[in-house]
């Protein structure tokens, strides 16, 4: 039996590792009336990469940048007042017209787009003497 899934987490125990997997809504049942019969019994599994998929993720924004975003962000609305969500808006609203970028979602942009915009924001900040609560060098390391 064959099905996408992602790993969705890896134990090391005494004797080998537990790997749990999460499986689609839309597959969930299939696989579940096929692997109920193999419970509590030996299975051979082949674990397939999806290379589209995988370089897709490996170009997207990184936990990292996300977090140094909402950082500089916090620290924007400490300053100006004004909530996390508008400025995120507007900032990203003001980024777009600058520059060539399509509108996007910090959830899934190209890690160069999430280091572009941080760059934006880190120059925002100095414009508008916002003092940050991380120094600009930190702030571009891992972007």
């Amino acid at each position: 039996m064959q099905f996408k899934c992602e790993i969705d987490n890896i134990r090391t125990l005494k004797k080998g590792m537990k790997l749990t997997l999460a499986v689609d809504d839309e597959e969930t049942i299939d696989v579940m009336q096929n692997i109920y019969n193999f419970m509590d019994k030996p299975v051979t599994v082949e674990l397939l990469v999806d290379d589209k998929e995988q370089i897709k993720r490996l170009n997207q924004i990184t936990q990292e940048q996300r977090k140094k975003v909402y950082a500089i962000l916090r620290d924007m609305e400490g300053y100006i007042g004004d909530s996390v969500e508008n400025l995120k808006e507007r900032t990203k609203t003001s980024f777009t017209k600058a520059t060539e970028w399509d509108n996007f979602s910090l959830s899934d942009c190209p890690k160069d787009l999430a280091s572009e915009y941080i760059e934006y924001l880190i120059e925002l900040c100095m414009e508008m003497d916002i003092p940050l609560s991380d120094t600009p060098r930190s702030a571009y390391s891992n972007t």
